[in-house]
């Protein structure tokens, strides 16, 4: 039988090297070989079908290998790979990582029909599976005698985070880091397919919370194990990454080599969230606070502005209401968030809505 990745490479490459009408057509209208792939390599390439059988315009008329050096670099790879030399190819794949990566981030960002093929390529990259039943030489076989890498996968909204995580984890010979994105939307779109045995996930970003990342994946997929790394230490995040389901809670100030451990400790299916933390959980789903207690130490001005908030008012409308600046009310948010241990003034107003009742 062949390997799973075999297929998806031919499949890739089919996409990428024909016309779209033409590849689109013959692997939809013959989605036999998709169906024996496993759902994180079958899905991106269904989607690359789907979006280029309704792309119109350049794109529809000649395949970005004719027309993108990266993509005629990729392609070149993937023909060694399904025809003359698969273990080669594959190791050769693998070599290409980091740049197959950016080609990847690069197809997302300019929305081009043919990402879903470069993300299956992608979503490949793992150590050689059992499947290639190749002999390897000796070289070979003494590699395939090392332990196998964790799988690591990084969300955090700043690049030179992400980049120094990539590097000490990978400097250790113990990690492969297989992607990473800024925002919650990529995350939730690529690490079901990458399928990362760790993901670690940057508390707070700008268009949502790792936690609420980690729920959403492990939905999905729960064999991925999730790793909150955040700069805030307080229950509220705590509560909200254990109901998420994640296995770990880590504060960004911890040191290079707590940080590596509890990857190490996670990707072995330990829980670092301390059973009495997890029982304090337990009992505050069991006896939850009145709602009113919550506003315990909001002053007078930050009640009015929280009821100023239900009322969908900008910062800059609560200011001309108040005879406030601008900067001034944005100051008054920021604390009456961070009294109420909430991320979004959508929340603050859900409460203070809530509240009303």
């Amino acid at each position: 039988m062949q390997a799973p990745e075999l297929t998806a490479w031919r499949c890739a490459l089919e996409l990428l090297t024909s016309g779209p009408a033409d590849g689109a057509a013959h692997l939809g209208g013959d989605s036999s070989s998709l169906d024996d792939l496993p759902a994180h390599l079958a899905a991106p390439l269904r989607r690359a079908i789907a979006a280029l059988s309704e792309e119109e315009g350049p794109a529809a008329g000649q395949p970005p290998a004719t027309q993108d050096a990266d993509v005629a670099e990729l392609c070149t790879l993937l023909a060694t790979a399904t025809t003359s030399d698969p273990l080669g190819g594959g190791l050769a794949l693998r070599e290409a990582h980091d740049r197959l990566q950016a080609l990847q981030a690069r197809l997302a960002g300019e929305q081009s029909p043919w990402e879903g093929a470069v993300d299956a390529v992608c979503a490949t990259l793992r150590p050689r599976p059992a499947g290639l039943s190749l002999v390897p030489g000796p070289e070979v076989a003494q590699c395939q005698e090392q332990p196998a890498p964790i799988r690591v996968f990084l969300l955090d909204d700043h690049e030179v985070v992400r980049r120094g995580l990539r590097d000490l984890l990978e400097s250790t010979g113990e990690f492969e880091v297989v992607g990473e994105a800024g925002n919650a939307a990529r995350a939730r779109a690529i690490i079901p397919a990458l399928r990362p045995q760790v993901a670690v996930l940057d508390g707070r970003l700008a268009d949502g919370t790792g936690m609420e990342v980690c729920r959403d994946v492990r939905s999905v997929d729960p064999t991925i194990q999730a790793l909150i790394l955040t700069s805030y230490d307080d229950d509220d995040a705590l509560f909200t990454a254990i109901l998420a389901g994640a296995a770990g809670y880590v504060l960004k100030q911890a040191s290079s080599k707590d940080l590596l451990d509890a990857v190490r400790q996670v990707a072995a299916g330990h829980s670092l969230i301390d059973p009495a933390l997890t029982a304090r959980v337990l009992d505050r789903l069991r006896s939850p606070e009145p709602e009113r207690d919550v506003l315990d130490g909001i002053t007078d001005r930050e009640r009015e502005i929280l009821e100023l908030i239900a009322d969908g008012m900008t910062n800059r409308q609560i200011g001309e209401r108040l005879c406030l600046a601008e900067k001034t009310v944005k100051n008054y948010v920021s604390t009456l968030l961070g009294k109420l241990g909430l991320e979004r003034r959508t929340q603050a107003a859900v409460l203070a809505a809530r509240l009303r009742r």
